[in-house]
């Protein structure tokens, strides 16, 4: 359907079955009438993927797939209604928007149509970033998310279980970007190399952050992300994050947003990691914001701040770590024994200072799993000409 000046009409309801690729680039015309396209995932006799590319804005009730492979350019591609999903789709921006009103990502490059997943889905094709922007319905079960490519969700995620975040095929890390207050209830997974953008506080649902490892090392990303340009802003996560052994989390933020007609604004953008942290993995912070963890703590892998500020808040104890250095400011006057700062050992050589300790009274970190802050007298000192009492 190569002549895009012409108009393909329907009349009823209409299913495609395609057994190669195809490009559609006329729009289609049949207000009331739903487009179901068949198909299978497997490869057609060339080798190439089984794709239909909807290049145009169609004027149509919705679409179900059921197979295979789609691809739009146009962000009205689906019509009016709800795009149904079947298990093992792959879905994605296939090239630059064409009905672009702006440059903004998010606002004008997004599918405004409801997404009602039955099965695990893969976003992305080609080298270009998914928008979707209509709310997504996870029909009750759990949720695989491939990324081939970065896609962003500003649309509510609801009536679903767990949604597990996969980084699909290759070693490069591609981003899953989080807007809206999600309501699905069996938390959030995210295995090796993914990386999480968080651009809401209630974004990953109920349940625990976990991060998997299937190799026995690896790297995830976990950042702080937002819509809006105010300069100044925090995220703050309280979901419970479960760290895998062998598995290094880093945590960063973005660095701007987009304004109304897509300039990019700078923004400050920090992070509060509010619930508990456990299990074997460990943190690497990694950009110039400022992180705050102000759970209880129990994660066993090192802690490394290669950029930036990391604020760890306890019953006794305020800590602010830099690349080198450690403030640490003690509630009140301690007593004297050893004070946990993290659970594990933190990488690095550091330079300490003190606040609030009495003035017959020394404190000595130490950057050894558990790193800590130990509190002793200073010792006894005797001087010449006096005696002793």
């Amino acid at each position: 359907s190569k002549d895009a000046n012409k108009t393909t009409t329907i009349t009823k309801d209409v299913a495609i079955t395609n057994i190669a690729s195809v490009t559609w680039e006329q729009p289609i015309v049949g207000s009331g009438f739903r487009l179901t396209k068949a198909g299978v995932t497997s490869t057609n006799s060339a080798g190439a993927t089984n794709l239909i590319a909807f290049r145009a804005s169609n004027d149509i009730a919705g679409m179900t797939i059921l197979g295979g492979t789609v691809g739009y350019k146009n962000r009205n591609a689906f019509g009016a209604g709800t795009l149904i999903v079947s298990d093992g789709v792959t879905l994605g921006q296939d090239g630059n928007i064409n009905n672009l009103l702006t440059t903004n990502d998010v606002t004008d490059r997004a599918v405004p149509n409801e997404l009602q997943l039955n099965g695990n889905i893969t976003f992305g094709l080609g080298a270009t970033a998914n928008y979707w922007g209509g709310n997504i319905d996870f029909a009750g079960g759990n949720r695989t998310i491939t990324l081939a490519n970065s896609t962003s969700l500003s649309g509510k995620i609801t009536n679903g279980g767990q949604l597990i975040l996969d980084n699909g095929s290759g070693s490069a890390s591609r981003t899953l970007s989080l807007y809206a207050a999600n309501s699905y209830t069996g938390g959030t997974v995210v295995r090796t190399n993914a990386a999480l953008a968080v651009g809401h506080d209630q974004a990953l649902g109920n349940g625990d952050l976990t991060f998997t490892n299937a190799s026995g090392s690896g790297v995830a990303i976990l950042r702080a992300a937002t819509l809006s340009t105010n300069a100044t802003q925090v995220r703050t996560i309280s979901n419970n994050i479960k760290l895998a052994t062998g598995m290094t989390v880093a945590l960063d933020a973005v660095t701007s947003a987009q304004d109304l007609i897509g300039t990019n604004i700078a923004v400050a953008m920090d992070m509060v990691l509010a619930g508990n942290i456990s299990g074997g993995g460990g943190l690497t912070k990694s950009n110039n914001n400022t992180v705050t963890l102000r759970g209880a703590n129990s994660y066993s892998g090192a802690t490394a701040v290669v950029n930036g500020n990391l604020v760890v808040v306890t019953n006794n104890i305020s800590a602010t770590l830099s690349s080198n250095t450690i403030a640490i400011t003690f509630s009140n006057q301690p007593a004297n024994g050893t004070y946990t700062v993290l659970p594990g050992a933190l990488t690095g050589t550091y330079s300490a200072t003190y606040s609030n300790l009495g003035s017959s009274q020394k404190a000595t970190f130490s950057t050894a799993s558990p790193a800590s802050v130990t509190v002793a007298s200073k010792s006894s000192q005797s001087i010449t000409g006096l005696a002793s009492t």
